[in-house]
This record gives structure tokens, C-alpha cells and sequence, in this order.
């Protein structure tokens, strides 16, 4: 499996695209660049590559644009066309947040979660990278101890760029995230991960359900943004679409129960996953 996201800023996303008929768009990226510095320069190929509308990562029903600015106006050259997708990797099941230090009430370490930062418990066959000395070996077939027919790979996001709460924005992306900045494996820095994983530790259209409450109602409090950030979701009603670890496809309801949502989400659980 690809690793979910690694040391030189890129996701899953972009280490496939020679799997998905991408090969030219992958012969352009720059992948021994420094990080800080690829995202300094506007011509850079991995930002061109950003800017870049790839079918296959976007869902018909997706409402949003093609093309959006990256809210990430920190950067000297904030990516002016970035492109919003509707598909995220699964990194596992309680994962609660992008970073240890964020992680929301009731869902921290002393109650079985982790953050994304966390490679080593996050339970899922898209995590970040786990070995120095292999910062692009991701999580083998042989880990998978729960069968690639019932362990989640990829998963449909109710993806909207417009939408934040709790400081947490619902820009999904593919390819690569300028705000992991220098993380790498075993590093106590970089964020916005979510932008290319979540997780299981919420029901599917969790959001989506999230923001009509929202809507229909101002004074409605609701989930932590950061959860809410971390959930798999869509535009279609009733649920969403995923991969399986063995490239199978299937429709998961959104009254799936969690704890079997939450099964499918892990490599090597050891969970029985039930009807689904």
C-alpha cells in the first residue's frame, strides 16, 4: 500500500496516479525538493500538479468548483487553483484529530484515540509514514490481518471549502499538503493531514448532517470542528462510497453501525465486522 502521506508534503493521492493512466502528470513531480522551499517558488511542478483537475478524484455530485483559492493564506504563494476532491485515505478507526495537542474532549489518548501525527497507532492501511529509512514504504499486504475484503482503503468526503468550525475547514485535497511542512517520520510538527485522510471515529455524513443542524438552527452547538473535519461522508443521500484494501467498491449506509464502521476501518483489529 502507499503510505498515507510522507516527508516531502505528498498524500497517497499522489504516489498512485501512475495506477490511474496519471503517468505524464506523475513524471513532472519533483520529489527530493525541500518543502519549505517547493511551495515558496509559484512555477513549482508539485504546485502545477496541485492546480491540476484529475477525474477520478472528484465525484459528480460534488457541489464545489473546480478550481478554489487554498484558505492556507500563511504561504508566500498561496495556491491561487487549488483543486478540491471528494476521496480520502482511511487511516483507521478512533482517530480523533490532525495533532496529540488537539485532539477534542472525550476523544484523547486516555480513551483509546490517537491523532493522525500518531503513525504508529493509527490502525488504518493509509498512514503516514512509519520508518525513517523508508519514508515510502507504506503499510504491507501481510498487515493486514483482517482480510483486504473487509479492511476500508479509501473513502468519499462531504467535501466543502466554505464550511469551518472550531478553526477546522472541510478542504479536502489530493496530492499534496504544504502545511505538513518539515514533518517526517518520528517529528513532533506538521498539520492539516485531514486534508488527504480521516478516519472512522464518527458515523458516515456525520458533516453533512452536522451542517444542516447548523443551518436550520444558529444556536445549535454540535460536534467539535476537528471531528467533524475527521469524517467520511457525501453529497448522496443515505451514505457513501469506498475501496476496499483488495480494490472492491462498495456502498456503506449512513445508519451503519459505528462499531462495524469502525471494524472495517482497521487492519488487524481482530473484529468480527458483521452486516454491512
Amino acid at each position: 500500500m502507499p503510505t498515507g502521506f510522507g516527508m516531502y508534503n505528498e498524500f497517497w493521492s499522489a504516489i498512485i496516479l501512475p495506477f490511474m493512466e496519471e503517468q505524464p502528470l506523475y513524471d513532472t513531480l519533483a520529489w527530493l525538493d525541500p518543502p519549505i522551499g517547493m511551495w515558496s517558488k509559484p512555477t513549482h511542478p508539485n504546485r502545477t500538479a496541485c492546480e491540476t483537475v484529475i477525474k477520478g478524484f472528484r465525484c459528480p455530485s460534488m457541489d464545489q468548483p473546480e478550481h478554489i483559492k487554498s484558505a492556507d493564506d500563511t504561504m508566500a504563494y498561496p495556491i491561487l487553483q487549488r483543486v478540491p476532491v471528494s476521496y480520502r485515505g482511511v487511516a483507521g478507526a478512533k482517530i480523533s484529530s490532525d495533532t496529540p495537542g488537539a485532539m477534542p474532549s472525550g476523544y484523547q489518548a486516555s480513551n483509546g484515540y490517537c491523532s493522525l501525527r500518531d503513525v504508529d497507532l493509527c490502525d488504518g492501511v493509509l498512514v503516514g509514514a512509519r520508518k525513517l529509512d523508508r519514508p515510502t514504504q507504506g503499510v504491507r499486504l501481510s498487515e493486514i490481518k483482517d482480510g483486504t475484503s473487509k479492511t476500508l482503503a479509501v473513502g468519499e468526503s462531504y467535501t466543502r471549502q466554505q464550511l469551518a468550525k472550531d478553526g477546522n475547514r472541510m478542504d479536502f485535497w489530493a496530492l499534496f499538503g504544504p502545511q505538513m511542512g518539515t514533518w517526517k517520520p518520528g517529528a513532533k510538527s506538521g498539520s492539516e493531514f485531514t486534508e488527504g485522510l480521516a478516519s472512522a471515529v464518527v458515523q458516515i455524513n456525520t458533516l453533512r448532517t452536522e451542517e444542516q443542524r447548523m443551518q436550520s438552527n444558529p444556536s445549535y452547538v454540535g460536534s467539535d470542528g476537528k471531528l467533524l473535519e475527521m469524517a467520511f461522508g457525501s453529497y448522496h443521500p443515505s451514505g457513501a462510497g469506498f475501496a476496499f484494501a483488495d480494490g472492491s467498491v462498495q456502498w456503506l449506509n449512513d445508519n451503519l453501525d459505528l462499531a462495524t464502521f469502525q471494524a472495517l476501518a482497521t487492519r488487524q483489529g481482530g473484529e468480527v465486522s458483521g452486516n454491512y
